[in-house]
């Protein structure tokens, strides 16, 4: 049986499939040529990673294709920004090397489905340690691995989760809401920090919708700080829930699933243990008629010729 491969691609507000050849601003078809379509197809093959200038005349344009290959990528290349609605000179998505090609740069989301594109779509921006501490921006990072883990575990069918990797490139930097959300392509951010006092951890989320920059819900939690570990698990946990129960109200929350989950464990753990039981008790139940059975036939030939002896001797007197 084959791996089910990723069918649609999302960068931005833009979502691309490869083999259908669809490319989608906002939910909106986009006209695109070939070229362009097949460079920008490349790049995201090769996203983070140089495409340099062999490449793109060995894949756009393969030997024995007569055309002016400079004047036909400058073409290609200005086709594709504008239907990517950007320049040379700010790239949000395909920057320039001079001299060497080109390479994507805008995070992107793999998915099966065009319905996980229809779903929301939320990131856990870097959490921000406020204390002096170096040990906090450490605490702060574990929020921010286990906030995105637990939030892409929760609704996975309902909500579509950025990952840690790209949300952390927006650690320490100075963007509003709205510009994040456009670069990355979300609906929704969510952020907070985390600060200590004597020994206790403080958790604040505030969920902010990237449309209007408003805030739709905040949250604030506090734990045990002794163990950071735990309290990052524990701490997450109750954020997501609140969070989930906000965003998709009338449905259980994933605490509350989590610890169905757990009960139901437990309860078939018991279960086996009682079935183990009743086996055990209903062998030890068995050990006296086992017995009885084993002495009969030990015991039964020697009664028997005993009976006939008896019999021969009341005949002859």
């Amino acid at each position: 049986m084959t791996e089910d491969k990723p069918h649609w691609i999302r960068f931005g507000i833009y979502e691309l499939n490869i083999e259908e050849r669809i490319i989608l601003r906002k939910g909106v078809r986009l006209r695109l040529q070939d070229k362009p379509f097949a460079l920008l197809v490349l790049l995201l093959q090769h996203s983070g990673q140089l495409v340099d200038r062999d490449e793109l005349r060995c894949k756009l344009w393969p030997t024995g294709t007569n055309v002016d290959f400079e004047h036909g990528i400058r073409v290609a290349m200005h086709k594709l920004r504008t239907a990517l609605d950007e320049t040379a000179e700010n790239p949000r998505f395909i920057e320039t090397v001079p001299g060497h090609g080109y390479r994507f740069i805008a995070p992107m989301t793999q998915y099966q489905s065009k319905t996980q594109i229809d779903c929301p779509v939320v990131v856990v921006l870097p959490i921000i340690g406020l204390a002096p501490a170096r040990d906090i921006r450490h605490v702060a990072d574990g929020f921010t691995e286990e906030l995105t883990a637990q939030l892409s575990n929760a609704r996975p069918r309902q909500l579509s989760v950025i990952g840690r990797t790209t949300a952390m490139c927006y650690k320490g930097v100075s963007k509003s809401i709205a510009t994040i959300g456009n670069e990355i392509g979300v609906d929704y951010v969510l952020e907070g920090s985390v600060r200590t006092h004597q020994n206790i951890l403080r958790l604040t989320s505030r969920l902010i919708r990237v449309s209007d920059q408003s805030h739709l819900w905040t949250a604030s939690v506090q734990g045990n700080g002794s163990n950071p570990v735990e309290a990052q698990i524990t701490l997450s946990e109750q954020i997501v829930s609140s969070l989930t129960a906000y965003l998709f109200p009338g449905e259980p929350s994933s605490l509350t699933m989590t610890l169905a989950l757990q009960s139901d464990a437990e309860a078939l753990r018991q279960f086996r243990q009682g079935g183990r039981f009743r086996r055990y008790r209903r062998r030890v139940s068995s050990i006296p008629r086992a017995t009885s059975r084993l002495v009969y036939r030990l015991f039964a030939p020697t009664t028997r010729r005993l009976r006939r002896f008896k019999a021969k001797a009341r005949l002859f007197g």
